[in-house]
């Protein structure tokens, strides 16, 4: 059993995905949220995310809550995606990445890509996160994440292997999976309970 399907697994067994129409009503609805969430903090699934500070490929401040606020209120489930230069899987998921955004985003999925060192294994600059975002004509946010922030959300001890794929209800910004490497069909289990279709 993969480790992104023992995740799926476990988090069905404790209700947090459930299934039918209740599962909709777990995730808010749009409209605007303000004050970032500041109770449950935590790293593994069940807790909420911390409000990370990144570098916008742009070179501009990024914070977590600039998702979470979204003034549209459009965003609903969020998923974060590290990657590095070194990495082949890391390359091998974004145009997969990229087709899940482009045919979900509609219905509230949103993308995140932190990338963290570049192929030498220097940490990562938001040129670094432009060049990434260009390589792969990706069309949402690829931020630099220099001090590998997210190292501490990987599950296991296993700290150095990526991609680490996340997904996080932005209502809440609760982790709701978290896993190692790139299952698609997971994912796509997790926005079908998720996201109203």
């Amino acid at each position: 059993m993969g480790k992104w399907t023992l995740v799926l697994a476990i988090t069905l067994a404790f209700g947090l995905i459930g299934c039918g129409e209740d599962v909709v009503q777990s995730v808010c609805e749009p409209g605007p949220r303000a004050d970032y969430p500041t109770e449950n903090i935590g790293v593994t699934v069940g807790k909420a995310m911390e409000n990370l500070s990144l570098i916008s490929a742009d070179g501009t401040a990024f914070q977590m809550s600039d998702i979470y606020q979204d003034s549209e209120g459009r965003r609903r489930l969020l998923l974060i995606s590290t990657a590095a230069g070194w990495c082949t899987g890391c390359k091998e998921e974004q145009p997969a990445l990229e087709a899940l955004y482009n045919e979900h985003r509609s219905n509230g999925l949103d993308v995140l890509v932190a990338y963290f060192e570049d192929e030498s294994f220097n940490p990562a600059t938001s040129e670094h996160a432009q060049a990434w975002t260009e390589e792969f004509n990706l069309s949402f946010p690829v931020v630099a994440d220099p001090e590998n922030k997210f190292e501490a959300y990987y599950p296991g001890s296993d700290a150095t292997a990526a991609p680490l794929n996340m997904m996080v209800d932005v209502c809440t910004m609760e982790i709701l999976t978290s896993g190692i490497g790139f299952n698609e069909s997971d994912i796509n289990a997790v926005i079908q309970a998720k996201l109203p279709q």
